[in-house]
């Protein structure tokens, strides 16, 4: 069945993540209604940060100064629910917080028809749960995008139970005319990518706890094929907001994920990362270096730890074991759709080619050997529990 072809299309909210996501579409020829908060200046701050990152995709030659020029005219920005009110499609993306978009959704519902798809960038809360607020809750879907959207190319589509097939072919048509790549996942807490990295996070940590330093973590992770070391990347997306992303995680997770109660206890610490001075790093010095008080809570492990190399093979395989998992529960249909996710949203290394590959060349066997020999030595968290309900990945 061919997709319908989007007429009108809103996005609510011009956040960090929002404001990518209008540049994404806008660059792509799409006219998209731009719903920015009530407040003095919103309006010209949205616009002024559109045109700021155009700007600078321009610059660095990823736009031609006719397209960035041309862009902004596709945008139109606005402070009232009212002016979505022929929109085939809205796109909530306001913060992960469960009142503010319950409190959204109805806003929204009071206005579109009852065809207009009302989607959610969240990635943490339940699809189901958001779509309860509304009438017609089967036109209800979640659309988890990556930050920046105009690069990470990818959107994690997720309908819950009662969505309609209408509703998710819309979806569909909405990151086709955005020129994205999508792939469907169930209404699960963290869908695949934040929950696969998540489970990698955790074992970074992990292995901090075997004596490792953060820097030999995150070194040993980027010449492994890694843009950033766990550590950085998590005093950089902020401690805060990864522990509200783990405690919607936690009880799938398990142990896999049970050293990111570091996380929460930094926040209780009022360690929040470099926006607050300090996290698993300090920034008071250049270059930064290990926080105390994050190393007061790293989780006890055997030691020692092993050499760099090993320790970033082991932290990168956890995804994979994770990856399994998700397989395992339905979360998506197949290693194909962990390949797109964790390449197009994760940035994968290349360097080892998707994950399919990775574990190809690793071979299927050695890897269950592997995970086999890490349970002996630190416990259920490397249990195949998965084995027989997941096909070896195939080239």
């Amino acid at each position: 069945m061919s997709q319908p072809a989007i007429q009108r299309a809103a996005i609510v909210g011009s956040g960090m993540l929002g404001a990518t996501i209008v540049h994404l579409s806008v660059t792509a020829g799409m006219s998209v209604v731009v719903k920015v908060r009530a407040a003095e200046g919103a309006v010209d701050r949205a616009r002024a940060a559109l045109q700021s990152s155009l700007g600078r995709e321009a610059k660095a030659g990823r736009l031609t100064p006719a397209e960035a020029q041309a862009a902004p005219a596709c945008a139109r920005f606005t402070t009232d629910f009212a002016d979505l009110a022929a929109c085939d499609i809205v796109l909530e993306v306001i913060p992960e917080l469960p009142d503010v978009k319950e409190a959204a959704f109805r806003e929204i519902a009071a206005v579109v028809s009852r065809q207009c798809v009302i989607a959610s960038s969240t990635s943490a809360i339940s699809i189901a749960a958001l779509a309860a607020c509304v009438p017609a809750p089967e036109r209800v879907v979640g659309m988890h995008y990556f930050w920046p959207a105009y690069r990470r190319r990818l959107v994690e589509i997720a309908p819950h139970s009662g969505t309609s097939p209408a509703a998710l072919r819309t979806a569909q048509a909405f990151a086709g005319a955005q020129h994205i790549r999508h792939i469907v996942t169930r209404d699960l807490p963290g869908f695949l990518t934040t929950r696969i990295f998540a489970a990698l996070l955790s074992e970074a940590i992990y292995a901090a706890g075997q004596g490792a330093s953060f820097d030999e973590i995150d070194r040993a992770m980027v010449a492994y094929g890694w843009q950033m070391g766990p550590f950085r990347l998590l005093d950089t997306i902020s401690v805060d907001t990864m522990a509200k992303v783990y405690a919607s995680l936690r009880a799938l997770l398990g142990e896999r994920g049970a050293a990111l109660d570091v996380v929460t206890q930094l926040v209780a610490a009022g360690q929040l990362g470099r926006k607050s001075g300090a996290g698993f790093y300090r920034y008071d010095s250049d270059p930064p270096v290990p926080n105390p008080v994050a190393l007061g809570l790293l989780p006890a492990q055997p030691r020692p730890a092993p050499a760099p190399e090993e320790l970033a093979h082991r932290i990168t395989a956890m995804l994979v074991h994770e990856a399994a998992h998700c397989l395992a529960e339905g979360v998506v249909a197949g290693w194909p759709d962990v390949d797109v996710g964790a390449s197009e949203g994760l940035a994968f290394p290349p360097s080892l080619g998707s994950v399919s590959q990775y574990v190809r060349a690793l071979g299927w066997q050695n890897f269950i050997d592997s995970l086999r020999g890490w349970e002996a030595l630190y416990g259920s968290r490397f249990a195949a529990t998965w084995l027989g309900r997941v096909p070896e990945p195939r080239a």
